[in-house]
């Protein structure tokens, strides 16, 4: 055998064993799991906003790996999440609109919940927002108070390109919507 043969075949053993470890330590795929509460037609509507979600946040797809879906007819508000399970609970039935808006507004909190890298994001998007620096993120009055939940709702404006089923709500400052754009790594 040749020292030739010898350097090929060490380095195909070497690229495969990097194959390997590669694919070993690479993050699952986003997932969208369907509770059996989740009627067809909301199952449907649900993987769209999902890959919608996902793929505007292309910097951050390995942050959201598997989300479970249910549906529940009473709910105390349109949507809940249990970041210790990724699942989300929304409130059935309702109209296209909101029911996108509020599982892009859940999302939106599993990524915060599950990305490392979200902490940067906060003290940008909270002057943007106009937040003052030392704002809890998680504390507010109001929803409006409250830099997280403002978080989720540029986040819907964003992956959704405005809202809809949910007008009346406060308008978010265009700023705070391009930070998430910027963060999401589309910009």
């Amino acid at each position: 055998m040749t020292m030739a043969t010898v350097a090929k075949r060490v380095h195909v053993r070497i690229l495969l064993c990097l194959a390997i470890l590669a694919g070993c330590s690479a993050s699952p795929a986003p997932r969208l799991e369907l509770d059996p509460s989740v009627a067809p037609d909301f199952a449907e509507l649900a993987n769209e906003t999902f890959d919608q979600f996902v793929t505007a946040f292309p910097a951050h797809e390995d942050c959201i790996d598997t989300v479970v879906l249910a549906a529940a007819p009473v709910l105390d508000d349109r949507a809940a999440d249990d970041l210790v399970e990724a699942t989300m609970t929304v409130r059935v039935p309702g109209s296209a609109d909101r029911l996108r808006e509020a599982m892009v507004h859940e999302l939106a909190h599993h990524l915060e919940a599950r990305c490392s890298e979200h902490e940067v994001l906060r003290p940008a998007f909270m002057d943007a927002a106009g937040f003052p620096a030392n704002s809890p993120w998680f504390q507010g009055a109001t929803w409006e108070q409250t830099p997280s939940e403002v978080f989720a709702e540029a986040t819907v404006e964003y992956v959704l390109g405005g809202r809809v089923g949910r007008q009346h709500l406060t308008t978010i400052p265009t700023e705070a919507i391009a930070a998430v754009a910027s963060w999401a790594g589309t910009e």
